[in-house]
């Protein structure tokens, strides 16, 4: 191999592994509540808002179970409702699923603080 393409094919190396980095990062830790986000009555950079997004994550992963496979999504959200406006619309989540197929909840947990 000609020492020229050396340093192209390390580039290339550590530019296609380097999208595997990317993609990790740490989810929202269930239960874990800055005191921050407790105390706050109101957000600094929007006085009107009713609710604060905080953070998503979402994983999906397959389960092998009694010999059939199965697909699991995993989901956390975090919100900070601020106003009683924010509480009426954003308090309640639904959750979809395929009506008369293979689809079942089995799971679901909720804080409030």
């Amino acid at each position: 191999m000609n020492n020229k393409f050396i340093p192209t094919i390390t580039f290339l190396l550590f530019f296609l592994f380097s999208f595997n980095s990317f993609a990790d990062h740490e989810p929202l830790v269930w239960g874990e509540i800055d005191e921050a986000h407790l105390q706050m009555t109101e957000y600094e950079a929007d006085p009107d808002a009713s609710v604060l997004y905080l953070g998503d994550y979402a994983e999906i992963f397959g389960e092998d179970v009694d010999y059939n496979s199965y697909t699991a999504y995993k989901y956390v959200m975090r919100i900070k409702i601020l106003t009683e406006e924010g509480r009426e619309k954003y308090a309640s989540q639904k959750i979809g699923y395929f009506h008369g197929s293979d689809e079942e909840i089995k799971y679901v947990e909720a804080i409030y603080y």
